[in-house]
């Protein structure tokens, strides 16, 4: 880095190429991180459509001031991926409007958090030097924060956003039902009968759920535990759990089906349990 600094007026393209590489590889990192197939490579013309209900390859190009084929290209892609729409304008038949499909409205809600948790990193990061004047040694300060913090600042955000997890009424289980459909593409069970269901909140967000009923003081019967894909391997499955069913190990949970992930989170939490396959 040092090298740079001492040459910045000469070496200023590739320095801001360097840092612009180094970022996109937290940005990677923070993706993964949180289960969410994305790839940097099409943010911006996704930024673009997530704000613009349909735009042509032409319009986006002009709003990011790239050129059409590099457009293109991404569009095709996020086409094969499922995350938008090519159809023809209603007012101009010669014209293709790209648009964000079903799936990739779904997409930006679970994208969102992770983009305003970047922005409030970076803000807080640069935050402290403000008062920095010389050109070098701002770039300096950037590459470093984004090299050894962006992706640790942008998880410990997420992970301090408040959870609360309460019990829903009834006459909430269809809205429920529609948000998980809506946002994560997945229908939630869970049976009217005596049936209780807990939801996780995070800023008025449903971020989780857990459905389940009680057929003994020592035995329930577990529907449906389900955490959305940005925000797992932060306990809210173990805290909706803990809410719906007493912890002891004489508790038993019934399922007609288990995963690795939740046999292993039901042995962490000291739950027995048995899994009944329906043959009805």
């Amino acid at each position: 880095m040092q090298f740079y600094r001492q040459n910045v007026n000469l070496l200023l393209p590739s320095w801001l190429r360097k840092i612009g590489d180094a970022y996109l590889v937290q940005a990677s990192k923070i993706y993964r991180a949180n289960d969410i197939p994305f790839e940097t490579s099409w943010f911006p013309v996704f930024l673009v459509l997530s704000k613009h209900p349909s735009a042509t390859i032409s319009e986006i190009a002009e709003i990011l001031e790239v050129t059409q084929p590099s457009v293109s290209q991404v569009t095709s892609a996020l086409e094969r991926k499922g995350l938008v729409n090519f159809n023809t304008s209603k007012t101009d038949g010669r014209k293709k409007m790209v648009s964000l499909s079903e799936e990739g409205q779904r997409m930006v809600l679970r994208l969102q958090p992770l983009w305003n948790s970047i922005d409030r990193a970076m803000s807080q990061m640069l935050f402290t030097h403000e008062k920095t004047r010389n050109l070098a040694e701002t770039l300096s300060i950037i590459e470093k924060l984004i090299n050894l913090e962006l992706h640790r600042e942008v998880q410990s955000i997420l992970a301090d956003r408040p959870v609360n997890i309460r019990q829903i009424k009834s006459t909430e289980n269809i809205d429920l039902y529609l948000q998980f459909k809506k946002n994560e593409g997945i229908d939630f069970i869970f049976p009217e009968k005596a049936c209780k269901v807990y939801a996780a909140f995070s800023d008025q967000e449903v971020i989780g759920a857990v459905a389940v009923e009680k057929q003994s003081p020592s035995e329930f019967i577990l529907y449906n535990l389900y955490v959305c894909r940005g925000y797992r391997l932060r306990g809210i499955a173990k805290g909706l759990l803990a809410r719906a069913i007493p912890q002891d190990s004489k508790t038993c949970i019934i399922m007609d089906r288990a995963t690795p992930e939740l046999v292993d989170l039901l042995l962490k939490c000291s739950y027995s349990f048995k899994v009944e396959v329906n043959t009805d």
